[in-house]
């Protein structure tokens, strides 16, 4: 059975709260959704729609999960995230936790992008 996700205390977190943040933002309000923003900058776009805005490092992998821990799900906005905490938040059993733009396609992004400065 599908978990009703619709003005309940479903938490959709999404890491990075900028442009792009601020249109799911904009989407998930329309279907009261209760969303929380982790960004680093305290001036970003996403912390006007946000229900909690929390200003933190995204690389910063203590930061990434404490944020998760409170989520039901988390979108990434951004590619420069902390990996590592997405496997191990996605590992955890304790709540339910999908990562979309799933952590194997932020690796290869971000391996993509080593691999463009390597030959410029």
């Amino acid at each position: 059975m599908a978990k009703n996700i619709f003005s309940t205390g479903y938490t959709l977190g999404i890491l990075g709260g900028g442009q792009l943040g601020k249109m799911m933002l904009y989407t998930a309000r329309k279907f009261d959704i209760r969303t929380r923003v982790l960004d680093p900058s305290p001036d970003a776009p996403g912390q006007y729609g946000a229900h909690e805005f929390v200003i933190g490092d995204l690389m910063d992998y203590q930061a990434v999960m404490d944020f998760g821990a409170h989520c039901d799900t988390l979108c990434i906005e951004i590619e420069s995230v902390n990996v590592q905490a997405l496997r191990d938040l996605r590992s955890m059993g304790h709540f339910e936790l999908r990562c979309w733009n799933t952590v194997v396609s932020v690796e290869f992004f971000l391996f993509r992008l080593i691999l463009n400065d390597l030959q410029a």
